[in-house]
């Protein structure tokens, strides 16, 4: 069964990490990893631990272009890379490959 959920990149902080991807447990569900499928309520207690939700709601921040123009990184937006070739989304400080989640 499928449930209504929102892509979340894990903490900044966590891009440095070594071992295990970062991890969080939240109403009985445990989340692994750079990128994370979340249950739509557990996204607020995650994002007030850092956790950042990918914006696909509001399709006026996808944008897509060439590396050179990208506009600021903000905090969950989405910009499609046709330099990488890839979908990136904005962490607040940097973009962020929304695969692997490590920045570009």
């Amino acid at each position: 069964m499928s449930v209504p959920a929102s892509l979340m990149l894990s903490p900044s902080s966590a891009l440095s990490w070594s071992g295990p991807a970062p991890a969080a447990s939240v109403n009985g569900n445990t989340y692994s990893g750079p990128i994370i499928a979340a249950a739509v309520g557990d996204v607020s207690t995650l994002a007030a631990a850092g956790w950042i939700a990918i914006n696909f709601a509001n399709l006026s921040t996808i944008s897509i272009g060439p590396a050179s123009g990208r506009p600021p990184a903000s905090k969950g937006s989405i910009y499609i890379d046709q330099t990488l070739n890839a979908i990136i989304a904005g962490d607040g400080v940097c973009w962020r490959n929304v695969v692997s989640g490590n920045p570009v």
